[in-house]
C-alpha cells in the first residue's frame, strides 16, 4: 500500500467574525485568513452575514468558492459553528459545497441544553438552527504538552465534517492528523 506524505505546509483557511453589538439588527463582517504553514499569510478574504441570521453557510461558501486561493485551500477551520451571534454555519453543507473538509474548533465542550434554551428564547428560527447543532458531532482532542496551547485547557473540542461524497471521515482524520 502506497502511503502519501502530506506537505508540512498545506494551505488552510481560518474563519471568524469581527466584533459586533449582540442582539442588534444588521450585518457583521466575517474574515477568512488563508495561511500556509504556521506563519505565512497568503491572503485575507471577507464577506458579511446577518447578525443572528441564517445566511452563514451560504455566505461562507460563496466567499471560499470565489477566492483566488480556492484551488490551494486544503482545509476550512472555523472558531465554532456560530458566527455573528446565532448565525449557525452548517459545516456539513459547507464541506459538501466547497469540496473541502470543514473543522470547527472550540475551547469548551458545548452545553447543548443551554444552547437550545437560548435559541428558543431568542431566535424565531430556532428549530432550523437547532437541527444544525444536533447533527454536528463533537470530539475531544487531548493536546500534547510539548505544544504551546492556544487555549488555557489541556483539551480542545472539534466539530468535524468532511465531504460526505468524496472523503470518508476516517481518511480525513489520518490525512490531516487530527
Amino acid at each position: 500500500m502506497k502511503i502519501r506524505k502530506v506537505k508540512d505546509e498545506i494551505r488552510v483557511i481560518g474563519i471568524d467574525d469581527a466584533p459586533f453589538i449582540p442582539h442588534t439588527k444588521g450585518k457583521v463582517r466575517v474574515f477568512g485568513v488563508i495561511m500556509r504553514g504556521n506563519f505565512r499569510v497568503e491572503g485575507i478574504i471577507q464577506t458579511k452575514i446577518e447578525i443572528d441570521g441564517i445566511d452563514a453557510t451560504e455566505k461562507l461558501t460563496e466567499m471560499i468558492l470565489n477566492s483566488n486561493h480556492y484551488g490551494q485551500i486544503r482545509v476550512i477551520l472555523l472558531n465554532g459553528i456560530t458566527l455573528g451571534g446565532f448565525n449557525v454555519c452548517d459545516i456539513e453543507k459547507l464541506a459538501d459545497k466547497t469540496g473541502k473538509p470543514a473543522i470547527a474548533v472550540i475551547e469548551h465542550k458545548p452545553n447543548f441544553n443551554s444552547i437550545k434554551e437560548a435559541l428558543i428564547k431568542n431566535q424565531e428560527d430556532w428549530k432550523y438552527k437547532w437541527e444544525i447543532f444536533k447533527k454536528t458531532e463533537v470530539h475531544e482532542i487531548h493536546l500534547k504538552k510539548i505544544v504551546k496551547p492556544l487555549y488555557d485547557n489541556d483539551n480542545i473540542f472539534k466539530q468535524i465534517e468532511a465531504q460526505s461524497k468524496k472523503i470518508k471521515r476516517d481518511k480525513m482524520k489520518k490525512k490531516y492528523k487530527i
